[in-house]
């Protein structure tokens, strides 16, 4: 006989699948739930720091060190070699210019000075000789003229006297021509007289010529041998105050190497660190301010140096107006070096809010000043002081500034 088999009212497989969906509706419920409701938490109101919205001038700066430098400082370096033998001041000194700071003593080039000095009266003395020789065979020139003058002027007279006697048979054809060439012989000797002193007086100007220059060189080659020895004394080309001065007796300083430096202090600088962040933002003209002994200082960038080193360059600030009475050389400074014309925006006070919201939500305080609500804001610049806020607040409403990491990200903050 056949026997009916009943089945089961629901399979594993079927229960399985319920009891998932089921699962999945009751999580999908409980979503649904939370994200319909508001999430809040409370907090004691002493834990928190808020800041209120301001309207007033944005100034976009950054904080940048700097060092006070002397507008103008002189290298000391040492025009000649040679060993220390005297010192007659000390770094930091205030020295005048022209005085004296240290002297040098190097032999070789003293002895070179006194060996170019003894040739140099060598050659005076040759050229004082020669001036008298040349004198000399001058008189002895026009000795000799003076003396054909006459021999040519008696020669002459004979020859005229003898040409009338032998026109008037007196005298011998041979007394005549005698006397004729004796005339002729005297004459021809004068102009070769004549023609020698010429000569040597051109020879004599040249020589006289090329002795002076070489005496004119010798004598400047000499004012340089002694101006090499006089700077074997180092001497303040300006006044001011003497730093990195530090030379020692017996110590040899070779030509050229630094022997300190020689600050101007009339006028003071400030050299700048700046992040090379800012390099294409930093121009001539743009001020910076500091805070010292209770005044506000205004600096000036004047020049700006493009080489980066460990990511910063350099910059050197001026004074606009008058300079602190009692600042000093290597003084740090804390400067504000602005980077824009100051504008009126919308200010809210930097915190530590930022480092969790990027800037895009703050807890806002309600009027009553009970509970806190999030919102969303849009921030633009910033300095170290302040957020410049371009949406999302208001002017006189109160915002938590304080770090968001204990507070979590709830819409709403209940304050106790």
């Amino acid at each position: 006989m056949d026997r009916i088999i009943s089945k089961p009212r629901h399979s594993a497989k079927k229960i399985l699948l319920y009891s998932t969906a089921g699962f999945l509706c009751i999580v999908g419920l409980i979503l649904i739930i939370r994200s319909s409701g508001r999430s809040e938490v409370n907090i004691d109101r002493d834990k928190i720091i808020t800041s209120t919205v301001e309207y007033g001038q944005f100034r976009e700066y950054i904080p940048v060190d700097g060092i006070v430098l002397p507008v103008k400082s002189i290298y000391l370096d040492a025009v000649e070699g040679g060993r220390v033998s005297e010192k007659y001041v000390q770094d930091g000194d205030m020295v005048t210019k022209g005085q004296a700071l240290l002297k040098l003593v190097n032999t070789d080039l003293q002895l070179d000075f006194l060996h170019r000095e003894t040739q140099a009266f060598d050659l005076i003395n040759n050229l004082q000789n020669a001036r008298n020789t040349l004198e000399n065979n001058k008189v002895n020139r026009l000795t000799q003229l003076a003396d054909v003058e006459f021999q040519l002027k008696e020669a002459e007279r004979i020859h005229e006297l003898n040409k009338a006697l032998y026109k008037d048979k007196v005298i011998s054809m041979q007394e005549y021509l005698q006397a004729e060439n004796n005339y002729k012989y005297y004459r021809n000797k004068k102009a070769l007289i004549e023609m020698a002193i010429v000569r040597d007086s051109i020879t004599a100007y040249e020589q006289m010529k090329q002795m002076r220059e070489s005496h004119s060189k010798m004598r400047n080659n000499l004012e340089l041998m002694k101006q090499k020895t006089e700077d074997l004394v180092v001497r303040a080309p300006a006044s001011g105050q003497l730093s990195s001065f530090r030379p020692e007796i017996g110590e040899l300083k070779t030509k050229g190497q630094n022997l300190g430096q020689l600050d101007i202090i009339d006028a003071y600088k400030v050299r700048a660190q700046i992040d090379e962040h800012y390099i294409s933002r930093i121009q001539a003209g743009q001020k910076a301010q500091f805070e010292y002994v209770g005044k506000t200082y205004t600096l000036v960038v004047k020049v700006i140096y493009p080489q980066v080193a460990n990511g910063r360059f350099d910059a050197d600030l001026e004074f606009e107006s008058a300079q602190p009475l009692n600042i000093r050389k290597g003084q740090n400074l804390q400067l504000k070096l602005q980077l824009g014309e100051p504008n009126k925006a919308l200010l809210l006070a930097k915190g530590g809010f930022y480092q969790q919201t990027g800037g895009n939500w703050v807890y806002v305080i309600t009027s009553g000043q009970s509970y806190a609500e999030k919102r969303m804001i849009r921030t633009g610049r910033q300095n170290p002081l302040h957020y410049e806020i371009t949406e999302g607040l208001k002017e006189g409403e109160e915002v938590i500034i304080s770090s968001y990491e204990t507070l979590g990200d709830y819409d709403r903050i209940n304050l106790k």
